[in-house]
């Protein structure tokens, strides 16, 4: 009688679990997402039909949106398995991604094989997550895998141990010594910050035609979610981050995700075990979370958003004063108030 191993056992049921064939629905992919996480039907739509019909994503939207967690539940909706999760960076090459040859600890004096991450996915037959695509050179840093994302076969410059060169072929057969299948339910999904796009790496045109690219904005029930998530503050705190979000949807300032307004109140609700000046700590979350999205706007963005906490706070000079040097601080421009 054979006796598994408990990591044996593991693989087995990844294995009996794994969907083939994609068939994702939007209620599959909400149920991995967290309770408090809102987006609208519309681009669960998209994404369903985007993943259903063979298309790798790239989820782009400003910071704070949510594409991150919604790329990882998206994997798991589909495939009943993790993501392998990876952040691109500056340096990374094609041995980050497809792999590259270092000493062999088995074997001192020679060579051997080490796969990168994207390789690795596709030997595992686990979708990947990308994030911040953008802040790597993708176009170089890829190579042959350009050819892999368009069902082609491509065949690597690394051998294997007995010398036979490395292959990456689309089907659903076994992996072999040297060949490695991208099988039919195999995806990438990406995201992309649309505020770095002009300050980090461009894609080209061939890389971005291999994606379904989804657009995901800050959702419609934003206030709702801002009502929740200040319950218990003071009220001029309330109506001050209802009043940025108001401009937010209104497009009079640049998007700020759901997120970062999230990680505000967390913030706000853990001073108070200290003090109870609420205003204060409205003040101190502004810095923390919300200037930082504003690195390198103009000076009449600022100034709106500037304005936003003049007319809630005109009560404590203090505090605007304090504002007026954090936004000084933060954009190099001598604000009015």
């Amino acid at each position: 009688m054979i006796e598994l191993k408990k990591s044996d056992i593991e693989i087995l049921n990844d294995l009996l679990n794994q969907k083939t064939v994609i068939n994702v629905i939007p209620t599959d992919i909400t149920k991995h997402l967290p309770a408090d996480f809102s987006i609208d039907n519309a681009i669960l739509n998209k994404i369903c039909s985007s993943i259903n019909s063979g298309s790798h994503i790239m989820l782009s939207g400003s910071p704070g949106t949510g594409k991150t967690t919604l790329a990882m539940a998206i994997a798991k909706a589909a495939t009943n398995r993790e993501a392998i999760f990876t952040t691109a960076t500056s340096d990374w090459t094609t041995f980050d991604t497809i792999g590259g040859y270092l000493p062999d600890i088995n074997e001192p004096g020679k060579l051997t094989f080490e796969p990168g991450i994207i390789y690795q996915s596709i030997s595992d037959r686990r979708w990947i997550v990308v994030d911040e695509i953008n802040r790597a050179p993708i176009d170089k840093a890829i190579g042959p895998l350009f050819s892999v994302l368009s069902d082609n076969d491509v065949s690597l410059a690394y051998k294997n141990t007995k010398g036979e060169r490395l292959r990456i072929v689309s089907g659903n057969e076994y992996n072999s010594d040297n060949t490695i299948y991208k099988v039919d339910y195999w995806r990438m999904i990406t995201t992309l910050n649309e505020f770095d796009k002009m300050s980090l790496y461009e894609m080209s045109y061939a890389f971005l035609r291999r994606f379904a690219i989804i657009h995901v904005p800050v959702p419609k029930d934003y206030l709702t979610l801002i009502n929740n998530w200040f319950t218990g503050f003071n009220t001029t705190v309330i109506e001050t981050v209802k009043a940025i979000a108001e401009s937010v949807m209104k497009s009079e300032i640049r998007e700020i995700g759901p997120a970062v307004f999230k990680s505000m109140a967390i913030y706000m609700g853990n001073r108070k075990n200290i003090d109870s000046d609420d205003l204060t700590h409205l003040v101190e979350a502004t810095e923390l979370y919300i200037l930082a999205q504003f690195q390198g706007a103009d000076e009449q963005e600022l100034q709106k958003l500037l304005n936003i906490y003049l007319g809630k706070l005109n009560s404590r000079t203090d505090l605007i004063e304090d504002l007026k040097n954090q936004f000084n601080s933060v954009s190099g421009y001598t604000m009015t108030l």
